[in-house]
Protein backbone atom coordinates (compact mmCIF):
# COMPACT_ATOMS: atom_id res chain seq x y z
CA UNK A 1 0.00 0.00 0.00
CA UNK A 2 1.17 3.38 -0.52
CA UNK A 3 0.38 6.46 0.58
CA UNK A 4 1.14 9.55 -1.51
CA UNK A 5 2.14 13.19 -0.19
CA UNK A 6 1.79 11.13 3.25
CA UNK A 7 4.42 13.26 5.41
CA UNK A 8 5.29 17.12 5.56
CA UNK A 9 8.51 18.64 7.48
CA UNK A 10 11.17 17.24 8.86
CA UNK A 11 11.00 13.53 9.20
CA UNK A 12 12.71 10.93 12.12
CA UNK A 13 15.80 9.54 11.34
CA UNK A 14 15.65 6.52 9.74
CA UNK A 15 15.97 3.11 11.95
CA UNK A 16 14.92 -0.46 11.53
CA UNK A 17 11.80 -1.36 12.88
CA UNK A 18 10.22 -4.90 13.11
CA UNK A 19 6.53 -5.39 14.63
CA UNK A 20 6.23 -7.65 17.28
CA UNK A 21 2.49 -7.76 17.80
CA UNK A 22 -0.73 -5.98 17.29
CA UNK A 23 -3.90 -6.12 18.66
CA UNK A 24 -7.19 -4.36 17.69
CA UNK A 25 -10.00 -3.27 20.44
CA UNK A 26 -13.28 -1.78 19.27
CA UNK A 27 -16.70 -1.89 20.98
CA UNK A 28 -18.49 -2.93 18.17
CA UNK A 29 -15.14 -4.68 16.16
CA UNK A 30 -16.05 -5.56 12.73
CA UNK A 31 -13.54 -8.40 10.62
CA UNK A 32 -12.06 -6.06 7.99
CA UNK A 33 -11.59 -9.61 6.23
CA UNK A 34 -15.01 -11.05 5.99
CA UNK A 35 -17.05 -10.09 3.17
CA UNK A 36 -19.35 -8.16 5.18
CA UNK A 37 -17.07 -6.22 7.10
CA UNK A 38 -15.30 -5.14 4.21
CA UNK A 39 -18.57 -3.76 2.73
CA UNK A 40 -19.31 -2.23 5.84
CA UNK A 41 -16.29 -0.27 6.35
CA UNK A 42 -16.10 0.77 2.64
CA UNK A 43 -19.45 2.43 2.88
CA UNK A 44 -18.42 4.60 5.64
CA UNK A 45 -15.82 6.09 3.12
CA UNK A 46 -17.13 9.36 1.33
CA UNK A 47 -17.76 9.00 -2.71
CA UNK A 48 -16.14 11.87 -3.44
CA UNK A 49 -12.87 10.63 -1.37
CA UNK A 50 -11.34 8.02 -3.86
CA UNK A 51 -7.74 8.05 -2.25
CA UNK A 52 -9.30 7.16 1.00
CA UNK A 53 -11.50 4.59 -0.18
CA UNK A 54 -8.26 3.22 -2.15
CA UNK A 55 -6.06 3.48 1.04
CA UNK A 56 -9.12 1.31 2.96
CA UNK A 57 -8.47 -1.18 -0.05
CA UNK A 58 -5.12 -1.35 0.57
CA UNK A 59 -5.68 -1.62 4.35
CA UNK A 60 -8.33 -4.35 4.22
CA UNK A 61 -5.91 -6.64 1.89
CA UNK A 62 -2.52 -6.18 4.40
CA UNK A 63 -5.29 -7.15 6.94
CA UNK A 64 -6.10 -10.39 4.95
CA UNK A 65 -2.24 -11.02 4.59
CA UNK A 66 -1.23 -10.21 8.12
CA UNK A 67 -3.95 -10.71 10.41
CA UNK A 68 -4.01 -9.34 13.86
CA UNK A 69 -6.23 -10.80 16.76
CA UNK A 70 -9.57 -8.43 17.59
CA UNK A 71 -10.46 -7.92 20.85
CA UNK A 72 -14.33 -6.49 22.00
CA UNK A 73 -13.12 -4.19 24.43
CA UNK A 74 -13.90 -0.61 25.37
CA UNK A 75 -10.55 1.70 25.91
CA UNK A 76 -10.45 1.93 29.69
CA UNK A 77 -10.38 -1.96 29.72
CA UNK A 78 -8.17 -2.35 26.78
CA UNK A 79 -5.20 0.23 28.17
CA UNK A 80 -5.70 -1.64 31.40
CA UNK A 81 -4.82 -4.70 29.92
CA UNK A 82 -1.39 -3.59 28.20
CA UNK A 83 1.73 -4.66 29.11
CA UNK A 84 5.32 -3.70 28.25
CA UNK A 85 7.93 -5.69 27.15
CA UNK A 86 11.68 -4.72 27.78
CA UNK A 87 13.83 -3.86 24.53
CA UNK A 88 10.40 -3.25 22.66
CA UNK A 89 8.30 0.11 22.06
CA UNK A 90 4.87 0.05 23.12
CA UNK A 91 2.62 2.19 20.71
CA UNK A 92 -0.78 2.86 21.75
CA UNK A 93 -2.57 4.64 18.77
CA UNK A 94 -6.34 5.02 18.15
CA UNK A 95 -8.25 6.75 15.10
CA UNK A 96 -11.35 9.02 16.24
CA UNK A 97 -12.41 7.47 19.12
CA UNK A 98 -10.98 9.81 22.19
CA UNK A 99 -13.88 12.54 21.34
CA UNK A 100 -16.56 9.72 21.62
CA UNK A 101 -14.90 8.85 25.20
CA UNK A 102 -16.71 10.70 28.40
CA UNK A 103 -14.77 13.34 30.07
CA UNK A 104 -13.97 10.68 32.91
CA UNK A 105 -13.21 7.38 30.38
CA UNK A 106 -10.22 10.07 28.80
CA UNK A 107 -9.00 10.58 32.73
CA UNK A 108 -9.16 6.99 33.20
CA UNK A 109 -7.67 6.15 30.06
CA UNK A 110 -5.15 8.96 30.74
CA UNK A 111 -4.04 7.69 34.09
CA UNK A 112 -3.54 4.64 32.56
CA UNK A 113 -1.34 5.16 29.66
CA UNK A 114 0.90 6.96 32.72
CA UNK A 115 0.60 4.45 34.82
CA UNK A 116 2.05 2.44 31.77
CA UNK A 117 5.04 4.56 30.93
CA UNK A 118 5.81 4.38 34.39
CA UNK A 119 6.48 0.82 34.00
CA UNK A 120 8.07 0.63 30.90
CA UNK A 121 11.75 -0.45 30.55
CA UNK A 122 12.45 2.01 27.68
CA UNK A 123 10.34 4.48 29.46
CA UNK A 124 8.38 6.18 26.39
CA UNK A 125 5.32 5.41 24.83
CA UNK A 126 3.44 7.37 22.36
CA UNK A 127 0.37 9.38 23.24
CA UNK A 128 -2.93 8.77 21.49
CA UNK A 129 -3.68 10.79 18.71
CA UNK A 130 -6.46 13.45 20.26
CA UNK A 131 -8.12 16.81 19.14
CA UNK A 132 -6.61 19.17 21.36
CA UNK A 133 -2.92 21.36 21.66
CA UNK A 134 -1.60 22.94 24.01
CA UNK A 135 -0.01 26.11 25.28
CA UNK A 136 -0.79 27.13 21.46
CA UNK A 137 1.78 25.20 20.33
CA UNK A 138 -0.22 24.38 16.70
CA UNK A 139 -2.13 27.51 14.86
CA UNK A 140 -4.61 24.88 13.86
CA UNK A 141 -8.36 24.27 13.88
CA UNK A 142 -9.99 22.35 16.24
CA UNK A 143 -10.39 19.73 13.67
CA UNK A 144 -6.79 18.83 13.80
CA UNK A 145 -5.10 15.56 14.91
CA UNK A 146 -1.98 15.66 16.73
CA UNK A 147 0.56 12.54 17.95
CA UNK A 148 2.70 12.98 20.61
CA UNK A 149 5.31 11.01 22.18
CA UNK A 150 5.44 11.11 26.46
CA UNK A 151 8.69 9.72 28.08
CA UNK A 152 9.35 8.87 31.52
CA UNK A 153 10.24 9.44 34.22
CA UNK A 154 8.74 12.45 34.19
CA UNK A 155 5.61 12.37 31.62
CA UNK A 156 7.38 15.36 29.65
CA UNK A 157 5.12 15.53 26.21
CA UNK A 158 5.75 16.07 22.88
CA UNK A 159 4.22 17.23 20.19
CA UNK A 160 5.16 15.07 16.88
CA UNK A 161 2.72 16.30 14.27
CA UNK A 162 -0.64 17.03 13.30
CA UNK A 163 -2.87 16.00 10.36
CA UNK A 164 -6.15 16.02 9.48
CA UNK A 165 -9.29 13.86 10.45
CA UNK A 166 -8.99 11.34 7.47
CA UNK A 167 -4.98 11.23 7.33
CA UNK A 168 -2.66 12.41 4.82
CA UNK A 169 -0.45 14.37 4.63
CA UNK A 170 1.12 14.31 8.14
CA UNK A 171 3.03 17.10 9.15
CA UNK A 172 6.06 16.70 11.45
CA UNK A 173 7.30 19.30 13.69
Amino acid sequence: MIVDDAWRGPLPPAAGLAIAERHGYDIAPLDATSSDGELTLLSYVWPDQPARLERLRGAIDIARRVPAPLHLRNATDAVADLEVSAGSLTVLWHSIMWQYLSVTEQEIVSAEIDELGARAPCRVTVRPFDTGTTSGEHRTLRSSFVVRARCWPGGDDRLLGVCSPHGPPVTWE
